[in-house]
């Protein structure tokens, strides 16, 4: 899944000087992770987009756009499963401390942004600052593919396939 394998880059973020916020050790009533992925420069009938928004009440959404059809499906995760993707991030790595990206900006490929907002405080991670680190990367990608219920994610790859234009010659 190249979209949240994407997202799965954000821990990387470790390079340069700390950022102030931290996710807080315990579970917070206000946690709520917005993710948005995108191809990055590519030919508009290839150009796709994809969101997932999960709010504080459970209450989640997988959005994907291309061209100018758009598809969305709602799901809701329980208290429990909310408390359980918020330790994972945690010991995924998106505790931080991030960092702020230094030297030259990737040009090119696809781009995201994951925001994760804790006890009052959010956390922004621009694909920008993500590291080579496979290993945190595949934890994070476990992490938010399994925070999607199997049957919202059928249904979006369905209609991804769908709208997908053929492959260049």
């Amino acid at each position: 899944m190249p979209r949240l394998l994407a997202l799965a880059a954000l821990v990387g973020v470790a390079a340069c000087g700390p950022r102030a916020a931290l996710l807080p050790a315990t579970y917070p009533d206000d946690f709520a992770v917005a993710y948005e992925w995108n191809t990055g420069p590519v030919s508009p009938e290839y150009f796709r987009t994809e969101t997932l928004d999960i709010a504080s009440s459970g209450e989640g959404r997988l959005a994907s756009a291309r061209q100018e059809e758009r598809h969305e499906v709602s799901f809701r995760l329980t208290p429990a499963q909310m408390q359980a993707l918020y330790a994972d991030l945690r010991a995924a790595g998106v505790a931080g401390p991030f960092r702020e990206p230094t030297g030259p900006m990737p040009v090119g490929g696809s781009s995201w942004e994951l925001t994760v907002t804790a006890d009052g405080a959010t956390v922004r991670v621009p694909s920008a600052g993500a590291s080579r680190d496979a290993a945190t990367k595949e934890r994070l990608t476990r992490v938010l593919e399994g925070a999607v219920p199997a049957a919202t994610r059928a249904e979006m790859d369905a209609w991804i396939a769908s709208t997908a234009p053929p492959e260049p010659n």
